[in-house]
C-alpha cells in the first residue's frame, strides 16, 4: 500500500519521492528474490545429499521387494519352495553386494540353511550357511536367534566338539530369557552334555524348565532316549507335579 504522504506528493506536488519509494521497493523485492533462490539451492543441494547417502541403504531393499513372506517363512523355519529360496538367496546376495547388515546376511545364512535341509544338509551347502551367519554376527554380536541357527550348523558339520559348545554357549549368553529359544537350546546342548561345565548344565535345566512351561510338546520331543529323557527329568524334579506330569505323556507316547 503507497503511504498517504507519497501518494498527495506524487499526486499534487513533486513525484521523486514517490519514484524513490518505488525504487526502494524494487530493491526489497529483489534481495528477497535472490535470497529466496540461494535457500532453494541450498535445499536442493542438501536434499541430492541425503539421497545420496541414503541411497546405499535404500537400493539393497529393492532387491527383496516381494521376498517379505519368503524371508518370514524362512525365520520361522518352515518349508518353501526350493524356486522361491532360491530367489530369495539370489536377492539377499545381491543386496549384500550394495550394503552388508548383520540383518542381511543372517537372512542370507537362514535361507542357505533351509535350502541345505531340503537337500539333505549337504556339508558344502551348510559351511557356506555358518560362513554367513558367523559375518552376521562380526556386525552384531549380541543376537541370541543369530547364535543359535550357528550351533544348528555347528550340530550338521564335523567341527571340533569345543567350537560347538563355545557357540552354544553364546546362543545362551546372549538370550538366556528368550522363551522362544529354550526348547530348541536344549535340544542342541543334549549331545553336547558331556563336554558342558556345571553351569552350562545349570543353563540347560533353566531352558528345559522355560521350554515345559510354554510348550511340553517341545521338551517330550526331545526326549528321544534314555539319556536325554534323563537328562529332562533331572531339571524337572525341582517341580514334582510337572515331573508326574512329564511320566505320564511319556507313558502316554510309548503306548501310541
Amino acid at each position: 500500500m503507497i503511504p498517504g504522504n507519497l501518494f498527495t506528493a506524487a499526486c499534487f506536488g513533486s513525484p521523486l519521492p514517490f519514484f524513490q519509494w518505488m525504487v526502494n521497493i524494487w530493491k526489497s523485492s529483489l534481495q528477497q528474490a535472490v535470497q529466496f533462490r540461494k535457500d532453494a539451492i541450498l535445499l536442493l543441494v542438501l536434499g541430492i545429499g541425503l539421497i545420496l547417502l541414503g541411497a546405499r541403504q535404500f537400493v539393497p531393499a529393492l532387491y527383496l521387494l516381494g521376498d517379505g513372506e519368503i524371508l518370514g517363512a524362512t525365520q520361522q523355519t518352515r518349508s518353501e519352495s526350493a524356486g522361491s529360496l532360491a530367489q530369495l538367496i539370489a536377492d539377499e546376495t545381491s543386496a549384500l553386494s550394495l550394503r552388508e547388515t548383520a540383518t542381511g546376511w543372517s537372512d542370507l545364512g537362514q535361507a542357505l540353511m533351509q535350502q541345505a535341509a531340503a537337500h539333505g544338509a549337504p556339508p558344502a551347502l551348510v559351511h557356506e550357511a555358518r560362513q554367513a551367519l558367523i559375518t552376521s554376527l562380526a556386525l552384531a554380536p549380541a543376537e541370541p536367534y543369530v547364535w543359535t541357527r550357528l550351533a544348528i550348523a555347528d550340530q550338521l558339520l564335523d567341527i571340533p566338539t569345543d567350537r560347538k559348545v563355545a557357540d552354544w554357549r553364546m546362543a545362551y549368553m546372549t538370550g538366556p530369557n528368550e522363551l522362544s529359544l529354550q526348547a530348541l537350546r536344549m535340544q542342541l546342548a543334549i549331545p553336547l552334555w558331556p563336554d558342558l561345565s556345571n553351569d552350562d548344565h545349570e543353563a540347560v535345566f533353566a531352558d528345559i524348565l522355560g521350554g515345559w512351561r510354554k510348550d511340553p510338546n517341545s521338551v517330550l520331543s526331545a526326549a528321544r532316549d534314555t539319556f536325554s529323557t534323563n537328562i529332562i527329568r533331572a531339571a524337572l524334579v525341582r517341580d514334582i507335579p510337572e515331573l508326574v506330569k512329564f511320566d505320564r505323556l511319556l507313558r502316554d507316547r510309548a503306548k501310541k
